[in-house]
């Protein structure tokens, strides 16, 4: 085939029946002189002379109907595979790879182009797959198939089925240009899309703009006036991390080191050209715009640019912040935005909240709840101090009479509660075959979540006599100090190597990378992170294989609600996978553990154990001549074990599997939304509320639900936008003043000052943890603001550990104790003095953590 690659610069390139909406407005932008990168396009009419006698597309899709979700998806993968694999006639091929050497660049952008694509009004914007960074002409026609192959994804079929566009109607071309290495990219709206007001947005972030469309990247957002280009408003962002072509070819985040990460992406010399690009974008496309843009130097650079939909031109106001109200009441600001099943289970959480702090006087006072555009308003009920007392002392009865029979209140009167709740909610998940089953089931994990967070979770400890602390380990290292003589921190000696949960899981973790590294090809595909490579033909006979699979399954079937939640957790519950969902964690984890010395590690569990033993004999043969000390401190002693394996029980049951269970829950539910094709995503079910769910299962025939997905996805953006008032109604009263912190914790010079959590002295390159979740290798040291259950299975083979935060009481200080991790707790700004690769020095019996010299972040 002749003429089936022709120029952007050429005048065919702007037919949108040869290159496409996205190439032709390309080509019409750089005719009119906008800088717009250098390339080509591959016509619409090379996808049919390949596919010619080889894929018949259109029987293949014959039949298939909008609404049903299994004939999109048989369709979809019998094409997808046979274009991929589709072998280009020689001609086509050696036609592209010539274009590709005129155009002299070190590496391309491979982009689709369909035919009705960036309509106004039926925008296709995601549907169809680009790549970034191709470095070679032979990965660049691998490239090109794929994105062929984009035209008939799952979502794009659907979505040009419910529209009336039909097979003929759309068409692919593909937009081959040089890849940019920008200094920063981003978006420019030619109006509000958050109210539809005529001004100028521009979303901008350091290096290449991909995530700033995905809306994962941190960026600044810029608001300038249409007419004079005025700067109206500017938010900056702290950018941590910047996309960049990677040197092998695809793209990778790059930490921003220093001052950089503080400043604007661009300047107000490319906010103003901004503004001159979209006056012009928009009298030559007519309409308002989109406008995805790059910089380099001064030079800014047009990639794409699309007309703005109806819907996101569409404004929807606010709803008053105080509408059913109790003024008489002072209301402080919480959270939010919330999506609407988060509001649905916020409100069933205070309830919870509620009934606990009438009980008990536990948990916490500001149990009031007031929503308002999904911000979170919460005022405390007017309760006497002799009626918080009262409930106090019958909760304190409540909790040693179970002490008395020597077990804690959770394992007397919750645990067998909660895994009976569990079961309930397993067995409805299995038997659901309709939709409304399957909300149900939703609805008891809810349930079961707000009961056990809000509820069981305050009422599990003994409140402390007045004006005395809270105690939850009994208080085990003042005791044993007194008694002893010896520093605090030797007390936890005392209760490490005390068998929990983490400590089995941790096991099995051991035990899964033995089999790997038995299989040298299994261990180097854990450890390039090839996963689905699992249950390819080729390896699943594998012996070894089959029995790691074994194995991972059975782990995963008593750990895999697991995601990581619990004090010093990070992560957002909401967004947060369990290990069920996403078995890629759980895999990355076995994998940093085949590169341990596994006899070493193994070793650790049973030596803190015989070092717990002698250390005990040692004091108590030192307290043997006063029985009456020696009485305190064995009673001391069997609480604070006690108090070891009831946290992990607690994790394990209050934060682990009841929130892991919900997540699993709501995605369930989302995955039966998307495979009825009444929405695109299974986290979709987050903008609906659970009275709606309610209304699509009970109907019959229920719509698409995808406009109100993106009205909800919209009015969330917006909300997020809001300057939420900090209070409501009545004067609050007068604030207790807090206590100014006298320590001298944080950073002198190349020194970080905290509290040692764990002792020892550990020497290794930082990993410093922010939204991302880097693999960690054998003696990192692990920094972080704080730190829960997602991280500790990585205790038994890190160097270090530093947090800004933590208490010496918490899941990660005993996991760090247990396998001998030196750690420093609340040195206040680790997280901001130390960057990821440089080499620390933690000191966990001076509670010091030394940088080296010359490999800090700037100042």
């Amino acid at each position: 085939m002749n003429g089936a690659v022709v120029n952007l610069s050429s005048r065919s390139a702007q037919d949108p029946g040869v290159s496409g909406t996205k190439g032709a407005t390309l080509a019409r932008m750089l005719a009119a002189g906008q800088h717009v990168p250098a390339g080509f396009v591959i016509i619409t009419a090379a996808l049919e002379h390949a596919a010619e006698g080889r894929v018949r597309i259109g029987r293949l899709l014959a039949g298939v109907e909008a609404g049903n979700h299994r004939q999109i998806e048989r369709a979809s993968e019998r094409i997808r595979t046979a274009v991929e694999q589709l072998p280009l006639p020689r001609g086509l091929a050696a036609e592209i790879r010539r274009a590709h050497k005129r155009l002299g660049a070190t590496a391309v952008s491979v982009r689709s182009s369909s035919t009705a694509e960036d309509l106004d009004g039926a925008s296709f914007a995601g549907q169809y797959d680009s790549f970034l960074n191709v470095r070679s002409a032979a990965d660049l026609l691998r490239h090109v198939r794929r994105v062929w192959a984009s035209l008939y994804s799952v979502h794009a079929i659907g979505y040009r089925l419910r529209h009336g566009i039909g097979v003929d109607d759309c068409r692919m071309a593909v937009v081959v240009q040089t890849q940019l290495v920008p200094d920063a990219a981003g978006v420019l709206f030619t109006r509000d899309p958050l109210t539809g007001q005529r001004r100028f947005v521009v979303s901008a972030a350091l290096g290449l703009g991909e995530g700033v469309v995905a809306g994962t990247a941190q960026t600044d957002r810029f608001v300038l006036s249409s007419r004079s280009g005025k700067l109206l408003s500017s938010d900056i962002a702290t950018k941590r991390h910047r996309v960049a072509p990677a040197a092998g070819g695809s793209i990778e985040s790059v930490s921003v080191e220093g001052r950089r990460s503080q400043r604007p992406a661009v300047t107000g010399a490319v906010l103003r050209s901004l503004v001159a690009v979209g006056k012009k974008l928009e009298a030559l496309l007519g309409g308002p715009q989109d406008i995805e843009f790059a910089v380099t130097g001064r030079r800014v650079h047009i990639l794409q640019s699309r007309p703005m939909t109806a819907l996101e031109l569409a404004n929807l106001p606010a709803e008053r912040w105080d509408i059913g109200l109790d003024r008489r009441r002072s209301w402080s600001r919480s959270r939010g935005p919330l999506y609407r099943l988060q509001e649905d289970l916020t409100r069933l959480g205070f309830e919870q909240a509620r009934i606990c702090y009438d009980e008990t006087g536990m948990g916490t006072d500001q149990c009031l709840l007031h929503l308002a555009n999904g911000y979170v308003f919460t005022a405390s009920p007017r309760v006497r101090v002799t009626e918080i007392h009262r409930r106090h002392g019958l909760q304190r009865r409540r909790v040693a009479a179970w002490e008395r029979k020597g077990i804690s209140f959770f394992e007397g009167t919750m645990r067998g509660r909660i895994e009976k709740r569990l079961d309930t909610i397993d067995r409805r998940r299995r038997q659901a075959r309709s939709l409304r089953e399957f909300v149900a089931y939703l609805e008891e994990a809810m349930k079961l979540c707000t009961l056990v967070q809000q509820n069981l979770h305050w009422r599990q400890w003994a409140p402390p006599e007045p004006g005395h602390k809270m105690r939850p380990d009994g208080g085990w290292q003042d005791t044993f100090h007194k008694l002893t003589g010896a520093p605090k921190l030797e007390a936890e000696v005392l209760t490490q190597g005390v068998q929990n949960r983490m400590t089995r899981l941790i096991a099995r973790l051991l035990e899964l990378a033995r089999i790997a590294k038995g299989d040298r090809v299994l261990e180097r595909l854990l450890q390039e992170g090839r996963f689905g490579d699992l249950e390819s033909p080729r390896l699943r006979g594998r012996a070894s294989v089959q029995h790691f699979q074994k194995r991972f399954r059975q782990m995963l079937r008593v750990y895999g609600a697991r995601a990581g939640h619990g004090y010093g957790s990070q992560t957002d519950f909401f967004a947060e996978p369990t290990w069920n969902m996403e078995p890629g964690r759980p895999l990355d984890l076995i994998a940093s553990y085949t590169e341990q010395d596994l006899d070493r590690l193994e070793s650790l569990e049973p030596e803190a154990r015989d070092e717990r033993v002698r250390m005990t004999r040692k004091y108590r043969a030192q307290l043997s001549g006063e029985p009456e000390k020696l009485a305190r401190f064995d009673e001391g002693l069997d609480k604070a074990h006690r108090h070891v394996v009831f946290l992990e029980d607690h994790n394990y049951y209050m934060e682990q599997r009841t929130m892991g269970v919900l997540r699993e829950a709501m995605h369930t539910v989302g995955a039966e939304l998307v495979r009825r094709d009444l929405v695109d995503e299974p986290d979709d079910v987050f903008h609906f509320s659970l009275e709606e769910l309610r209304q699509i299962a009970r109907s019959k025939e229920a719509g698409d639900q995808r406009q109100l997905v993106l009205q909800r996805l919209r009015e969330h953006r917006r909300r997020q936008q809001l300057k939420a008032p900090k209070r409501l109604g009545a004067k609050p009263g007068k604030a207790k003043r807090k206590k100014v912190s006298d320590d001298d914790h944080g950073r002198r010079g190349r020194r970080l000052k905290g509290v040692g959590a764990s002792g020892g002295r550990g020497t290794g390159p930082a990993v410093v943890i922010s939204k991302d979740r880097p693999r960690l290798h054998p003696g990192d040291v692990l920094v972080a603001p704080n730190v829960g259950p997602d991280w500790t299975p990585a205790f038994a083979f890190i160097g270090g550990l530093v947090l800004d935060e933590g208490a010496l009481s918490q899941h990660a200080a005993i996991i760090a104790r247990e396998y001998g991790v030196p750690a420093v707790m609340q040195t206040k700004e680790a997280t901001k003095s130390i960057r990821t690769g440089q080499v620390v020095i933690v000191d966990g019996d001076r509670g010091v953590v030394e940088l080296e010299e010359g490999s800090g972040p700037a100042a």
